[in-house]
């Protein structure tokens, strides 16, 4: 099997990923159905339940492709980078996500300012200074500090890959992705925190795979013609969210099914829906957004815009609405970050210029 995914592969994935991640916290618990009269038909309540509370599989998604582009990038440069190298290309990468998402939490507290209580959420004096800062730059969960949005626990996740990943491939180089079977048993002899208990498995597993092109053996891929494909993966799918969310497995083996899962989807966004043209661009279009609607979709859904989010009560229109919002916000948040990086890039080369014209005279 070819194990080599595109970053436009990725963004089919986080597309797909982010509409997931919309649909399970919008519609995942029941009295979210009753209290805005939510309209699901045809589907029963318990079907649709099941569907929506697969959503959260977008977590493992993210982190799976983070995971695995870390280790492909890592591979590209240099088969076997130093120590050294790999901390300078882990910091240069952490920099650029805390900064964007800098970026993020600033547009949010200069809009909806008049919201937040920052005294009473990070307390008084240099010291809440100082948490709202490290909050800012994405570092509150990991601290255990105050957030003004607790859906931005994930950046936790995405510090610790960014930092992990690149020794987690230094083994696998050495070993091979035989290191998974003892990584399995890192639970019952390690204290770790409830999220990345769950999700590390999930990070081993999308840096194994970018150290690899291809499974070993025959592949048959390419025999298989597309609407095969399409049956399988949709089999597959179907198979994977009755598994997933039965009680046990949900409540006791994620940490180990979340993982296969999210390489599934990678896999079905490469060979089927990457192979549509229009349904493609449009998915990948959302993926190239995904993270800014991830970190502010929940001030719609749930803290300023709640009524008007579900006041469409189908659940289609009601997530295809919150979809259109958060995209809204986040393609203007990239074209204002756009305008300053260029105000930047002119201010500089203006200064630059002056001090070179100073020189001569």
């Amino acid at each position: 099997m070819n194990l080599c995914f595109t970053k436009e592969d990725s963004l089919t994935a986080k597309g797909i990923a982010i509409i997931c991640m919309l649909t399970y916290h919008l519609f995942h618990y029941d009295h979210q159905l009753t209290d805005f009269n939510v309209i699901y038909k045809p589907l029963s309540e318990n079907t649709f339940l099941t569907i929506t509370g697969f959503g959260n599989i977008c977590v493992a998604v993210f982190l799976f492709i983070t995971s695995y582009g870390i280790a492909r990038g890592l591979r590209n440069n240099d088969n076997s980078p130093e120590p050294a190298e790999m901390i300078r290309q882990s910091l240069k990468r952490l920099g650029r996500l805390c900064l964007n998402f800098a970026a993020m939490y600033l547009s949010v507290v200069l809009i909806w300012n008049k919201y937040f209580d920052h005294a009473a959420r990070y307390g008084e004096g240099w010291q809440g200074k100082l948490q709202q800062l490290l909050d800012m730059f994405g570092f509150a969960n990991l601290l255990g500090l105050p957030t003004l949005n607790n859906d931005w626990w994930y950046m936790e996740l995405a510090i610790l890959a960014i930092l992990f990943v690149p020794f987690a491939c230094l083994a696998f180089r050495r070993t091979g992705p035989v290191l998974l079977l003892p990584a399995m048993a890192v639970p019952y002899l390690i204290t770790l925190p409830y999220d990345v208990n769950r999700y590390y498995m999930v990070m081993l597993l999308g840096a194994a795979i970018g150290c690899l092109d291809e499974v070993p053996g025959p592949s048959y891929e390419k025999k298989i013609p597309f609407l095969g494909k399409l049956l399988l993966f949709f089999v597959l799918i179907a198979g994977c969210v009755l598994f997933r969310q039965n009680y046990f497995v949900y409540n006791h083996l994620t940490w180990l099914v979340d993982g296969p899962i999210a390489f599934l989807i990678l896999w079905g966004c490469r060979e089927i829906i990457g192979r549509i043209p229009v349904v493609r661009a449009v998915i990948r279009f959302l993926g190239k957004y995904s993270m800014n609607i991830y970190f502010v979709h929940m001030f719609f859904y749930m803290a300023i815009y709640q009524q008007f989010i579900y006041s469409f009560r189908y659940a289609g229109l009601i997530l295809l609405v919150l979809l259109l919002v958060t995209l809204a916000y986040s393609v203007l948040l990239e074209a204002v970050k756009g305008l300053m990086k260029r105000g930047w890039s002119f201010g500089k080369q203006f200064l630059q210029t002056r001090s070179l014209q100073g020189k001569q005279h």
